[in-house]
């Protein structure tokens, strides 16, 4: 079993690695409102992910960030989410076979699993990860995510 922080960003649901986060926390009380590029955070500056427009969803609220290391030993940085679900035990066995995704997504995710409480998937952020795919010049590039189960 590992465990996972699950978070929502419009209508796109991530798992992220529970090891590789630092903190959890509302974006409207970061010294500089957040929702920037750069955020600063116990005194270190930290790239900002608007996890909607990186991946190309529909903008929402970006009410919480959560403060994660990609890979053991880097810089961490903060993904703006609207929602934190909650961490979540996950077995070997709860994985489902990845769809096929265009290469731009395939490198930030490598399995599935359906949400609890609704009939979404929610994709694994992969970890390790290079911190340095996160650029902005990336960002809304049609990464192919398709956030529900096909009928």
């Amino acid at each position: 079993m590992a465990i996972y922080l699950q978070v929502r960003a419009g209508n796109l649901q991530l798992l992220v690695d529970a090891l590789g986060v630092h903190e959890i926390l509302s974006l409207n009380d970061l010294p500089v409102g957040g929702q920037g590029e750069h955020v600063e955070w116990r005194q270190q500056v930290l790239n900002t992910v608007p996890v909607h427009s990186f991946f190309a969803q529909a903008q929402g609220e970006r009410v919480m960030g959560v403060v994660y290391s990609a890979t053991e030993g880097d810089s961490p940085l903060m993904l703006e989410v609207d929602e934190i679900i909650g961490l979540r035990n996950i077995g070997p066995n709860d994985w489902l076979p990845m769809p096929r995704l265009p290469s731009e997504t395939m490198v930030f995710f490598d399995a599935l699993v359906d949400d609890l409480k609704t009939d979404a998937q929610v994709y694994r952020l992969r970890r390790p990860l290079q911190a340095s795919l996160f650029r902005s010049d990336l960002m809304s590039v049609d990464l192919g995510l398709v956030s529900h189960k096909a009928a």
